[in-house]
């Protein structure tokens, strides 16, 4: 893996192209995923000023003179944890570019989601390009710029020639439990990788979920976080979620989507035909990194792998449809994810769709071998969706690509990072 010192993020390109095309480039993510250090990397290719509200004194300069402060600001103007400044900075902003339309005056960084906070009325709808910038993608570490989801559906029979993985169960649970976070890579031990995720869980919780709202429960949040990190890779509703934690339904509920807003979970919606069904189906929650689940379950690669509970599985599950989604920001061709569950079962852990509705269907197994039973529910959809059906893939711990009949493969998880070298962009 190359050394995270020195990782260059995969969006880095993403942001350079649409600061020549918009006013707006805001870049959302969880804290400690690295927002800071990739706008300082644009800051130094482009100049101007850099601003982080974090400092005490440029953030009461934002909340006394939110005008004064975007004046006299110079441009392009890099701002960092942009939601402390409330929602007068914000409109102070949307004057500004209204005034001066060029291209690329504002890049701004925040540790929760920008246009859902709601507080932030302004929200800068058609001035502004929203990014997401997740913890580090294992093709990031490897400094490789990841191609499967193209390739799915591009030439989905060219994954027959995949080269054999050097991966075993073990080693993809290191990874899982290890999770993307920048920092946390470089800490050696168990106690710094320990103390590391206290105090961001902490920080999340008591800065983070408490300037977004007045929370008057905000004690219950982490039993509530251990208690959805057993349940990564579940559909969740909160009724049952609020009996087995004692609390009102809708404190639970009211909680659920701030842990979204802070980037500690995500929703993967329910697929199907019928497309008004799917506002209506539950979205399957995932955590949206695995290290955080590891730590709030208190399991080790080893326990897990060493177990028999579905506990290791669905932290797998939730490992692979994370850098699914960190890979979908990336693909030349736009995909949507979703989760699918019929009412005899039947369920398929992520599925991607095209803005044509083509689908392809992408299960997990944490083994190191697999049959023809483990793609029953992909072979049922290929069945039932026809020429809609591009693909459908097993991603699995073995070392082999195994082709199941028509358009049905198992993969090695590995194939999620292997791809071309780093484009040379990104090393401009």
């Amino acid at each position: 893996m190359t050394d995270v010192t020195f990782v260059d993020r995969h969006l880095r390109p993403v942001v350079e192209e649409l600061l020549g095309d918009l006013r707006v480039v805001v870049i959302n993510g969880p804290r400690q995923s690295g927002k800071t250090t990739l706008l300082r990397q644009i800051h130094a290719t482009h100049g101007g000023g850099f601003y982080t509200l974090d400092q005490p004194e440029l953030y009461r300069f934002a909340i006394d003179d939110p005008i004064g402060f975007v004046r006299d600001a110079r441009r392009p103007t890099f701002i960092d944890e942009v939601q402390r400044g409330g929602d007068d900075f914000v409109r102070a902003i949307k004057i500004a570019v209204d005034e001066d339309p060029r291209p690329g005056s504002f890049i701004l960084s925040g540790s929760s989601r920008f246009l859902a906070i709601p507080t932030l009325s302004e929200s800068l709808v058609g001035r502004a390009a929203v990014l997401d910038l997740w913890p580090l993608a294992v093709a990031e570490r490897a400094g490789v710029w990841p191609r499967l989801i193209d390739q799915i559906l591009t030439d989905h029979a060219s994954l027959r020639a995949l080269p054999p993985s050097s991966l075993t169960r073990l080693d993809y649970l290191r990874l899982a439990c290890t999770g993307g976070f920048p920092e946390l890579l470089r800490a050696r031990s168990a106690r710094g990788r320990a103390n590391w995720f206290r105090g961001y869980l902490t920080t999340v919780v008591q800065r983070d979920i408490r300037e977004l709202t007045q929370v008057r429960q905000a004690a219950e949040l982490p039993r509530m976080l251990s208690l959805l990190a057993g349940r990564t890779a579940q559909p969740v509703k909160a009724a049952p979620l609020a009996e087995s934690l004692g609390l009102d339904h809708s404190t639970v509920a009211r909680y659920l989507p701030l842990l979204e807003q802070v980037y500690l979970i995500h929703f993967l919606p329910a697929w199907s035909n019928n497309l008004t069904a799917r506002a209506t189906r539950t979205p399957k929650m995932h955590f949206v990194d695995t290290g955080v689940v590891a730590r709030l379950i208190n399991r080790s690669p080893q326990s897990l792998a060493e177990s028999h509970s579905t506990e290791a599985g669905a932290i797998f599950e939730t490992f692979v449809v994370n850098e699914i989604m960190k890979q979908a920001a990336l693909a030349e061709s736009e995909v949507q994810m979703f989760h699918y569950r019929d009412r005899d079962g039947a369920e398929i852990d992520c599925l991607l769709e095209t803005p044509d509705r083509r689908i392809v269907g992408i299960e997990t197994k944490l083994a190191m071998t697999v049959n023809e039973a483990d793609l029953r529910h992909l072979r049922a959809m290929r069945d039932r969706q026809g020429d809609r059906f591009i693909c459908g893939l097993l991603i699995y711990c073995g070392q082999h690509v195994i082709p199941f009949g028509d358009r049905l493969l198992a993969v090695p998880a590995s194939a999620l990072w292997s791809g071309a070298p780093v484009p040379d962009s990104l090393n401009d």
